[in-house]
């Protein structure tokens, strides 16, 4: 089988490793330069690739083409494929129409919402590594799930942040346990300005739940408003509509959480924690484990470098008190943000290490709100 995907950053990237692994030829295509990163990788692995455009003639001679997220399906060369009758799929679909077997070797948390996802997410593997049941964090942030599942057993959970542009297109794509922390307008442009259509995506996650998952979200008008129709066998848990500073809630056990002496303040990082928390207690994670847990958060190590795209939600996520073990590719003018949100984390990185230059840059108060040490590599 020939496989095209469109994009050759992380999503695309995996992908094709992915369908490689499957047996399948596959041609990486970009409208943009490939970075040197993806050049080295694609060539390491021996996958062909074409930069600076889309061959049109080659599209009528695939049977699958794999979208990157941020191409919008009304793109020409997307809308030519389907003419063409190829087939054209994002990642998580992608995944489940040709990879069963391998996702079926452990479970999956998929996180999405307006606002939250990548604090969410991060916090509940934290929590799920601590309550001794692995998991690594993928999709939206870290490393991408056709990635993953190039060793798809090596962890017992999966927990994916999700944006619509990833659920637009899922239909056997599934998780065992889904969440939709909360609703606002946001990406209408991409929906043409219809709020109710960006929301349908959004809720993909819940209309291809099988029988035997959870869902949760909140119980606000808006949400509860918007709701499809559940699958038959899938159990949704309302969450409250606000929640106190302070208090975090297992919301189907009935537990509290204090927060206080957490790096999770705030009412929305209360609604973020217990999200997660009542995702790891339906997981088999214990009480006291999680309660502790919560006051150690997510401790890891930041890698600064330059040249990259600008991940702003993991900044967001480390303004929010989380130190995500993931690289933060930062060009000299987002420095000045970083730095920012570096004086907003909360004693989280055990090391900020990165390239000499880009450190330079991140000093003062930034480096005394820091848990650990400044290195170089």
């Amino acid at each position: 089988m020939r496989v095209t995907v469109l994009g050759a950053g992380e999503s695309g990237r995996g992908v094709a490793l992915l369908a490689q692994d499957l047996g399948f030829e596959v041609l990486v295509s970009d409208a943009g330069q490939l970075a040197a990163s993806a050049k080295t990788e694609l060539d390491d692995a021996g996958i062909s690739y074409e930069q600076g455009g889309h061959s049109i003639d080659e599209i009528r001679h695939v049977d699958v083409v794999v979208k990157s997220p941020g191409i919008p399906w009304d793109a020409d060369f997307v809308a030519f494929a389907k003419t063409s009758q190829v087939q054209v799929v994002g990642e998580m679909e992608f995944c489940a129409r040709y990879a069963p077997s391998r996702m079926a070797q452990h479970k999956r948390i998929g996180i999405t919402g307006s606002n939250g996802k990548t604090t969410t997410t991060l916090l509940t593997t934290h929590l799920l590594n601590t309550a001794g049941l692995s998991a690594l964090e993928a999709g939206n942030v870290g490393t991408s799930y056709a990635r993953c599942l190039l060793s798809p057993s090596k962890y017992e959970w999966i927990v994916l942040e999700l944006s619509s542009f990833q659920l637009e297109d899922i239909e056997q794509f599934h998780c065992e346990i889904g969440m939709l922390l909360n609703l606002s307008p946001d990406h209408l442009d991409r929906y043409g300005g219809i709020f109710e259509t960006y929301a349908q995506a959004k809720y993909k996650l819940l209309t291809s739940a099988q029988e035997g998952a959870v869902w949760l979200q909140p119980s606000d008008p808006v949400s509860l408003g918007l709701k499809p129709r559940v699958p038959e066998g899938v159990t949704v848990v309302e969450m409250p509509a606000n929640f106190d500073a302070g208090i975090a809630k297992d919301i189907v056990g009935g537990e509290r959480f204090e927060l206080t002496n957490t790096p999770l303040g705030g009412p929305h990082n209360a609604a973020n924690a217990s999200f997660a928390l009542t995702a790891v207690k339906l997981a088999g994670g214990e009480s006291g484990v999680l309660a502790e847990a919560l006051k150690n958060g997510p401790a890891g190590e930041i890698l600064v470098t330059g040249g990259g795209a600008y991940n702003s939600t993991l900044v967001s996520a480390i303004k929010d008190g989380l130190a995500p073990s993931h690289t933060l590719y930062l060009p000299e003018a987002q420095l000045i943000d970083f730095k920012e949100a570096l004086a907003f984390a909360l004693l989280g990185a055990r090391h900020v290490r990165g390239e000499a230059t880009s450190l330079a840059s991140v000093t003062g108060a930034s480096k005394n709100s820091c848990g650990g040490e400044f290195v170089t590599p």
